[in-house]
């Protein structure tokens, strides 16, 4: 039977953050709205420092990799950037679940602050604001140190991949608004013993319940509900396998000028942001704005949107085909990248099925060329419904896959290395 003990320490950190309310409802005579208030301000604590933790999760989720321009380049990477100090290296696949959860957090915290908003309608008294910042920042730093302790200090991040590490903050998400907005109906119902001491009553006990539970669920590794199974576990999540290369120097070394891949990132950026169906919209939106509160106003908009989309369409492509190179031994060619240091994919002379080179707009500027080896790479069409948590997931890192050398000083070079000449004046 699987441990479904729930860690002491974290334990320990719930109960430090949960008795902060009922010592201010007995010390402090705080009142409905200083609880909520401080309730919602946990809330964003939670949610803020989890995503402070996505970036550094080094295990991926479990499922096949996206094959969307952006997402799916990002997905694929392999290999992290260190940072200095004692900070653990960050992730760039993780970057995807990153701007999932930048997009469902302000969702929540909006939705909790609406709840905060009708249990306080009549105002929050001076005193009482400034008993709703203590308390935020005694949760805040709480939070803080259970994940600077578990996450980062006794290496937590090592066993997570960015989605269960995201889970407990979303279930708890979720589970505080539930509260908050039964509290608020009992409140406005005045049933029971009176509205104070059914709310106090329920937000006090709720909330300590609901924050142990979540701690059982997380640390029971046989669940198998919804959430679990669209964010995994510790359990489920999966350590990337490395791209096996030869134990010897690469005869034939092959990187793009990065003159040549920066260029080239940023006009596959214009190009991506240009031709998405929500240009238009965000086009049309910045056109009304323009009109409404002038030209400056429009131009805000458009830069406001189209800047990151661009940004980070470029980052992905720059990071896929700029910062690596192609390192050619006898029938075998791996691309590895020199940012992440590790090996991205590989592909065999006998798996080869075409060769072509060609030259684009940013070949022509720089002088360079770029080659497609084509070849039958593994299946990756896209499943529907939710994974099951007891299916294997096996990482394919060592199969064959198309290789595309983008920008490339000599192709040629490539192409006899890996002994695929006769596919390639085939195919002239």
């Amino acid at each position: 039977m699987a441990d479904t003990r729930p860690d002491l320490d974290a334990v320990a950190a719930v109960i430090a953050t949960n008795l902060v309310a009922p010592a201010g409802v007995v010390f402090l005579d705080w009142s409905i709205a200083v609880l909520v208030g401080v309730y919602v301000a946990e809330l964003v604590a939670v949610v803020g420092w989890s995503l402070v933790k996505i970036p550094f999760a080094a295990k991926r989720p479990r499922g096949r990799v996206e094959q969307s321009r952006v997402n799916g380049l990002l997905h694929r990477l392999r290999g992290s950037i260190p940072l200095p100090g004692p900070v653990p290296a960050i992730y760039p696949r993780n970057l995807p679940p990153l701007f999932g959860g930048l997009f469902i957090a302000p969702i929540g915290i909006v939705l909790a602050l609406a709840l905060f908003g009708g249990v306080a309608a009549d105002g929050v008294a001076d005193n009482e604001g400034a008993t709703i910042v203590l308390g935020a920042l005694i949760v805040f730093l709480l939070r803080g140190g259970e994940t600077v302790l578990e996450y980062f200090i006794h290496g937590g991040y090592r066993d997570h991949s960015p989605r269960s590490a995201f889970a407990p903050p979303f279930m708890s998400m979720i589970g505080v608004m539930g509260l908050l907005a039964t509290a608020l109906a009992i409140d406005a119902a005045e049933v029971g013993t009176g509205p104070s001491e059914a709310v106090l009553m329920l937000l006090v006990g709720g909330k300590l319940l609901l924050d142990l539970q979540g701690l059982r669920i997380e640390a029971d590794e046989d669940r198998h509900g919804l959430l679990a199974r669209m964010f995994g576990s510790t359990d489920t999540a999966v350590d990337p396998e490395p791209v096996e290369e030869p134990d010897c120097e690469p005869p034939v070394v092959q990187r793009p000028p990065r003159a040549a891949a920066l260029a080239d990132a940023i006009a596959r950026g214009l190009a991506y942001a240009l031709a998405s169906g929500a240009t238009v919209f965000v086009l049309s939106v910045a056109l009304v704005v323009g009109l409404a509160a002038g030209l400056w106003g429009g131009v805000a908009v458009a830069v406001l949107v189209l800047v990151p989309s661009v940004f980070v369409r470029g980052l992905a492509r720059y990071l896929t085909y700029g910062a690596v190179e192609y390192r050619c031994y006898d029938g075998l060619v791996v691309v590895h990248s020199t940012l992440l240091g590790e090996g991205q994919r590989r592909l065999r002379r006998g798996a080869v099925d075409g060769v072509e080179t060609d030259r684009d707009p940013v070949d022509r500027l720089f002088g360079t060329e770029t080659l497609d080896l084509d070849a039958e790479g593994p299946d990756t069409t896209p499943e529907f419904g939710l994974p099951d948590p007891d299916e294997a997931d096996v990482d394919d890192a060592n199969e064959d896959r198309p290789v595309t050398a983008a920008h490339v000083r000599d192709a040629d070079a490539i192409v006899d290395a890996l002994g695929v000449r006769w596919i390639a004046e085939r195919d002239r």
